[in-house]
């Protein structure tokens, strides 16, 4: 437990979220203890780590070191302790919130076959607030702006671009 006062000591951790995190026991604050220990996470971030982790395990009457084993497991351990952190957080969101996780996975495929077939790069609102997209583009001259004037005509009839708009409204039908 040593690791765990320590952590709430070096950083002035809350009382209240102090008494949650003193509750852990056995494999669960094993786990966490080892979470703390590679990734170095602030207060804030092992907080909403675990109100995601928190909200899981209930769901999924599963206990939190097997969800933590299991996210740890999928993070490649090569990568620094920043990119780390942020797949914990995408794996523990993806998990508690399957079909926004969907949703992205849709959009990301329809983003990524406007790029394949017509080289553009459409970027939606990562927070799913709001239908405006946004496009960037660069070009030397008026060939090239032409060019991309005709891709941008052909977008506007690509049904890639059409899902992307229909989901976003809230139209979806199909796939998510």
């Amino acid at each position: 437990m040593a690791v765990l006062e320590q952590f709430i000591t070096e950083k002035f951790v809350e009382a209240e979220f102090a008494d949650r995190l003193r509750l852990l026991q056995g494999e669960d604050l094993e786990r966490l203890e080892a979470l703390i220990v590679d990734l170095a996470p602030s207060a804030n971030a092992l907080r909403e780590y675990l109100q995601l982790a928190d909200a899981i395990v209930r769901r999924d009457s599963t206990s939190l070191a097997n969800l933590l084993s299991d996210i740890r497991s999928q993070i490649q351990e090569n990568l620094g302790r920043k990119d780390r952190q942020r797949l914990l957080r995408d794996a523990l969101e993806r998990r508690r919130f399957p079909l926004r996780a969907q949703i992205h996975d849709e959009l990301d495929k329809c983003r990524r076959q406007l790029l394949r077939d017509l080289n553009l790069q459409i970027d939606y609102p990562s927070d799913l607030e709001g239908d405006v997209l946004h496009l960037e583009s660069d070009f030397r001259n008026l060939d090239d702006l032409t060019a991309l004037s005709e891709k941008i005509r052909s977008a506007v009839e690509h049904p890639a671009l059409k899902r992307i708009l229909e989901i976003l409204r809230g139209e979806s039908s199909g796939t998510v």
